[in-house]
């Protein structure tokens, strides 16, 4: 690993972003460092003393003069001294130590002149050796102002000036020598930023008298002052620079690159692009391993220049953020990266980019569904994950981050833009999943405009497009309180569905027919896309009556999603008893049944045998992505509350069905799910009946079951501290899916927040097992406190926690963020 070589004295540099070499203060590009200007001339003394140099009182200039002639001695000590450690520490001994917080007999404040930490001292301390209160101070020992004397005609005489430059010169020294030292031993970096003045802390008013607290005794209540509100400006104006101080700080900062990207995105989101870049320029440094982490920094910034009107200076930016759009195939980040750029790209009109994109990245499962979660939370301006949850159309994505993509682009670029941009996924299914997703965006801004779009968009669309369009307009209704409006959008989606015709349960093809069909896409069995998506449309429907009341209607739409699913291959039984057919131990009995179903030669045998072995392993691949998505579509149910109808169905027992639809259903997770949802939900009846069900079987259990479950009771029992507990637990569990356990972590933070305020969501999650999670439900709510315009508390709030460099960079960034989007910045 090779390091940074100061082009002036040859010594090799730690720090990626360092501007100026710790070692000899010359400029690490080569270029001059600039001349600090020359102290000017020093005025008449201030009326009140600087915290480093506190005035003489009137009538003790001997005392004070003995002392003074000290320090400087000691201070040119030291500054000769070859030594660099070679520091007194008996002042620090003797010294005082200032209280953070005011209490009885420490009512003075006082700031250390070193790093900007207030605090609080006795009276009779002032003037006098203090300690500072930060444990991280470089030089924590300072003398306190003494008291501002009163003006009088006789005034002491000025302090000779040449002693006072003397002390100034020498303690100057003595700081500059110290703070070299840590920078050399430390390796700390230059700090670009002016130091920034910590929000105050307001005193603990239990709202009792002390009569300690009068100094004549009396017992009168002491004035409360109260801080003015913080405003939105004065927030940036200090939140920007402290977050920039975070990414350079070394101790406890998880990433510095994290950092660097929090404060890139910040700066352009308040439009001073000058130094969004600066940040890239730092990013790019400390952040080889992650260029992605440019990208939504350069996307805001493109955002900008887009709105100011500029397009080429857009495209160019978008040009810079796709030259590092590499992305790792773990983690949401690198997916909420690619759905960032899509969105951007698309509302610049370059469909081509954007799908390709999307395509080369496209990933599903948990991970890929949190990730829409994000986006939508984070670009539609909700920051409530909770939210985001309930949409149905959000719920078994077959295209995760395309959906997430529309979603962005039907909130913020046009409706030709967000539809085109759907209708462009090749899978039936995804489109129909998009323009779901557009429609909600549409419908819960309720415009006059967005209405008239979604009735000439569901005109043209296929029969499933319009079921999951309405679906969507009523979900949206739904959360808007407009039931009547709901029900009659749901009555339009009830319609659509209807329309459709259900296909015939797929049969297992014949011998003759599997080998055809060697070389065919799926395995020689029709298209299941269309069938895919009319079961997703016909849950959404599931889910909406459920929400409305009605379970009846609700069951009988997944009977309807069952029987599309049917369709779409044979059932899994009957391909896994095909597959051990055609074992070695079998071989030489399915070769005469191949020879004489294709009349094939001796000679062709043995190849033909092993081309329709794999055809069959195909066949079960259809079969088995079939049961995988009926056991998610049960698996909604069984959330829902319709456990009940799920056993009957699992237990054969469900006289609708019948054998149509007969699968293997105790074999999946679904057993452990019905298990588990029934000892939750106190349904003993439902648990005994799993047992009996299950006996000689063992139950199939997914742990993200168990934390889903047990957060959601433990929310609806107020007891959102036990829900730190179980995920200590689960966290630990080998083989967990962390996606599932964050999803339920960021919608029990959003609910937590409704109940308890901000303050005590901070506490909530700084408990919270997972650095990761932290931070990202620290940028969540900060911004839904913005959004609220809350910004005062949550800013005082945050003020009193004592944040890792990350958790504080994540807070501002989501307060900016906030505020932006409420239109206070």
């Amino acid at each position: 690993m090779s390091f940074r070589t100061c082009p002036a004295c040859k010594a090799s540099v730690l720090e990626d972003d360092a501007e100026l070499c710790p070692f000899c203060g010359a400029s690490m590009s080569g270029k001059p460092t600039p001349t600090p200007a020359k102290a000017a001339a020093p005025s008449a003394p201030a009326k009140k003393p600087a915290a480093g140099s506190a005035a003489k009182p009137a009538g003790k200039a001997p005392a004070a003069n003995k002392a003074a002639a000290k320090r400087p001695a000691a201070a040119e000590e030291s500054a000769d001294s070859g030594d660099p450690f070679d520091v007194d520490t008996a002042a620090m001994r003797k010294a005082f130590p200032v209280q953070p917080r005011p209490k009885k007999g420490c009512m003075v404040r006082v700031v250390c002149p070193m790093c900007d930490t207030p605090g609080f001292i006795p009276e009779k301390q002032q003037g006098k050796d203090v300690k500072c209160c930060n444990p991280e101070c470089l030089v924590p020992v300072y003398t306190a102002p003494e008291p501002e004397p009163e003006e009088t005609e006789d005034e002491a005489p000025a302090a000779n000036w040449t002693t006072r430059i003397f002390w100034g010169v020498a303690g100057t020294a003595l700081v500059a020598g110290l703070i070299t030292v840590y920078m050399v031993v430390f390796n700390a970096e230059v700090d670009e930023t002016d130091p920034l003045a910590v929000p105050p802390i307001a005193a603990n008013d239990d709202g009792e008298e002390d009569p300690l607290n009068d100094p004549t005794g009396g017992g009168t209540k002491p004035e409360v002052v109260v801080d003015p509100p913080v405003t939105p400006a004065e927030i940036r104006d200090e939140a920007l620079p402290e977050m920039v101080k975070a990414a350079q700080q070394r101790d406890n900062n998880r990433s510095k690159p994290f950092g660097r990207q929090q404060a890139a995105e910040a700066y352009a989101l308040v439009g001073d692009l000058s130094k969004a870049r600066q940040q890239l320029t730092r990013l790019a440094d400390v952040g080889r391993t992650v260029p992605f982490y440019r990208i939504g920094p350069l996307v805001e910034i493109a955002r900008q220049q887009r709105n100011a009107g500029d397009m080429a200076a857009a495209n160019a930016t978008l040009d810079k953020a796709l030259a590092v759009a590499s992305f790792p195939r773990v983690g949401r980040q690198p997916l909420d990266a690619v759905g960032n750029l899509a969105a951007a790209l698309v509302i610049n009109d370059r469909l081509d980019d954007a799908t390709q994109l999307v395509t080369s990245h496209a990933a599903g499962g948990s991970r890929g569904a949190l990730s829409a979660l994000w986006q939508g939370a984070m670009d539609l301006k909700t920051y409530n994950v909770s939210v985001e949850s309930t949409h149905p159309y959000l719920h078994q994505m077959p295209g995760a981050i395309w959906v997430a993509v529309t979603r962005s682009v039907a909130h913020e670029g046009t409706v030709d833009q967000a539809v085109t941009w759907a209708r462009a996924a090749d899978d039936v299914s995804v489109r129909d999943n998009s323009l779901a997703a557009w429609a909600g965006v549409a419908a819960a801004r309720g415009n006059d405009e967005d209405m008239q779009a979604l009735d000439a968009i569901a005109g043209n669309s296929s029969p499933t497009g319009q079921t999951r369009i309405w679906a969507a307009v009523a979900d949206a209704q739904l959360l808007a309180g407009k039931t009547e409006a709901a029900k009659a959008s749901l009555e339009k989606a009830d319609a659509a569905l209807a329309s459709l015709s259900v296909p015939q349960p797929q049969p297992l093809p014949d011998m003759k027919a599997i080998y055809r069909s060697i070389g065919r896409r799926n395995a020689g069995l029709p298209d299941p896309a269309p069938w895919y998506s009319a079961a997703l449309a016909a849950a959404d429907l599931a889910e909406l009556h459920k929400r409305l009341g009605d379970g009846e209607t609700a069951w009988e739409r997944l009977r309807t999603a069952l029987r599309f699913t049917a369709g779409t291959a044979p059932g899994l039984s009957a391909t896994k008893a095909l597959t051990e057919q055609n074992s070695d131990f079998n071989r030489a009995s399915t070769e005469q049944q191949l020879k004489s179903a294709l009349g094939l030669k001796d000679s062709e045998l043995f190849l033909a045998f092993n081309r329709y072995r794999r055809q069959c392993e195909m066949l079960h691949d259809e079969a088995q992505k079939r049961f995988r998505f009926e056991v998610q579509l049960l698996r909604r149910a069984v959330r829902l509350g319709m456990e009940e109808s799920v056993w009957t169905l699992v237990d054969g027992r469900d006289e609708a069905l019948g054998t149509s639809v007969a699968q293997p259903y105790l074999e999946s997770t679904l057993s452990g799910l019905l298990s588990v949802t029934a000892k939750e939900r106190g349904n003993s009846e439902l648990e005994a009946a799993v047992r009996s069900g299950m006996a000689g079987t063992s139950v199939q259990m997914n742990p993200g079951d168990v934390i889903v479950i047990g957060i959601q009771r433990l929310l609806q029992a107020d007891q959102f501290d036990q829900i730190v507990q179980i995920l200590r637990s689960y966290y630990r569990t080998p083989g967990h899916d962390r996606y599932v356990a964050d999803r339920e972590v960021m919608i029990a933070i959003s609910q937590y927040q409704d109940e308890a305020g901000y303050s005590a969501a901070i506490d909530l999650i700084l408990q919270l097992p997972d650095p990761l999670i932290r931070e990202d439900c620290l940028l969540l709510t900060s911004a839904r406190a913005g959004l609220d315009r809350k910004e005062d508390s949550a800013w005082k709030a945050l003020a009193k926690q004592n944040l890792s460099a990350t958790e504080r960079v994540a807070a501002y960034r989501g307060l900016i963020g906030g505020l932006r989007a409420a239109g206070a910045l």
